[in-house]
């Protein structure tokens, strides 16, 4: 892809849900911070939505930085990343919202600003996951882009802080 400039990985798990090109105006390397359980987690990033800038001698770096006798990067290509770009920018985390975010910090939740909604464990598709319950809103809407559905509006849908516990 070195004929761009600069490209925006997107996971295949991961829903768009505004338009997302002024993420082109980030340099590389730059990616949201991997937060879905506390504040604690800034420090690491999440692979799922990041801004790279296509190059062979990038390319070739990390598969030199790769082919070696037993490396390993605990989680994966996160961990490798982390590694070979440890002066990562950061992404704000509604960039790259994840979905546990939900319910372990609600206080984070807005609708309005969420540009890509990212499912990072427990999938939608995935039948009677421990979580569905409490993140069935996320589950109902990744069905609803899955069958072509008219998607609310974000003004029309719930932030967790604002849903009383017992009626997720």
């Amino acid at each position: 892809m070195t004929e761009y400039e600069r490209c925006i990985f997107v996971d295949a798990d991961a829903l768009v849900l505004k338009p997302i090109d002024r993420y082109f105006a980030y340099p590389e390397f730059s990616a949201a911070p991997n937060v879905y359980e506390s504040l604690a987690d800034f420090h690491r990033l999440n692979s799922g939505v990041f801004v790279a800038e296509p190059s062979l001698a990038t390319y070739d770096a990390m598969l030199e930085r790769l082919d070696v006798p037993d490396a390993f990067w605990p989680r994966t290509d996160q961990t490798f990343l982390q590694a070979f770009f440890p002066d990562w920018h950061g992404l704000p985390v509604t960039m790259n919202m994840l979905q546990y975010v939900w319910f372990n910090m609600p206080e984070l939740w807005d609708w309005a600003v969420i540009g890509v909604l990212h499912y990072q464990y427990e999938k939608p598709w995935e039948k009677d996951h421990p979580k569905a319950e409490r993140l069935q809103l996320l589950i109902d809407l990744w069905y609803s882009f899955y069958a072509g559905e008219t998607i609310p509006a974000v003004a029309d849908l719930p932030n967790p802080r604002k849903i009383e516990p017992g009626n997720l």
